[in-house]
């Protein structure tokens, strides 16, 4: 049945992000991929990794890695325990992100923006 709707192609199209600032976000916007920066890593994370991967024995858990815009606005960056990169750690400085838009209660707080960036080639430095 799928044949008879749905057609493959050679071709191949990437998607470009939207660029939107955090005080812009709304949440008609959620499950898009989005482009946002620069951004900077909350002071308090500085030198951590993305999540906590399952080393010597520990179970690998989500992480959340808040980044400022300069302003009042925030977002924060939701990490799987499983993503390959981590333990990877977070970079300091202004990056850029691009990941799908979240909204939700992240990590038992209050509803908010989160980002989940798919790999390490959605932080730019900047």
């Amino acid at each position: 049945v799928l044949d008879k709707y749905v057609f493959r192609d050679i071709r191949r199209k990437d998607i470009a992000p939207m660029a939107l600032d955090i005080d812009k976000l709304d949440e008609k916007h959620t499950g898009r991929l989005v482009r946002i920066g620069p951004v900077s890593i909350d002071p308090e994370s500085v030198g951590g990794t993305w999540a906590v991967g399952g080393e010597a024995g520990q179970k690998p858990a989500t992480g959340v890695v808040r980044f400022y815009d300069g302003h009042a606005g925030f977002i924060d960056v939701v990490t799987s325990g499983y993503a390959d990169f981590a333990r990877a750690p977070v970079p300091p400085g202004e990056v850029w992100l691009t990941g799908i838009l979240l909204y939700g209660k992240l990590n038992g707080g209050s509803e908010r923006f989160g980002l989940r960036i798919r790999s390490l080639d959605d932080v730019e430095i900047y």
